[in-house]
């Protein structure tokens, strides 16, 4: 019975060495997550002015945005338009209310963006 039992003993201690239970990872660590910066983050214009505003993307290697004026991709005639180059075009009359928000979503992850308040 001694003898059964040693010889066990080696067999048993190996396969519960090589148990996986956790610890050890040796992955790869997940990448840094997408953000998103806009310059200016202000501005004030006259009726029908304009203002360029430039988008950075980090951590990634797709750097495009879609540009919004109040959550509406390009804007309207309404609260002001901007161009895919982050020109963006006041509207013909003054919005109710006043200010409006131009806002550069990233492509490479759309839950990432970055907001600018323009007053007309």
């Amino acid at each position: 019975m001694k003898r059964a039992a040693l010889f066990l003993l080696p067999i048993l201690v190996l396969s519960l060495g090589s148990c996986g239970g956790g610890g050890g990872g040796g992955g790869n660590p997940p990448p840094p997550a997408v953000t998103i910066t806009i310059s200016p983050t202000t501005a004030a214009l006259v009726v029908g002015g304009t203002a360029q505003f430039t988008a950075s993307v980090h951590n990634t290697s797709n750097t495009a945005v879609t540009w919004q004026v109040n959550d509406t991709a390009g804007g309207d005639a309404t609260v002001g338009t901007i161009s895919s180059a982050g020109l963006y075009t006041a509207p013909a009359a003054v919005p109710s209310p006043a200010t409006v928000t131009v806002k550069a979503v990233s492509q490479a992850d759309t839950t990432k963006s970055a907001s600018a308040t323009v007053t007309i």
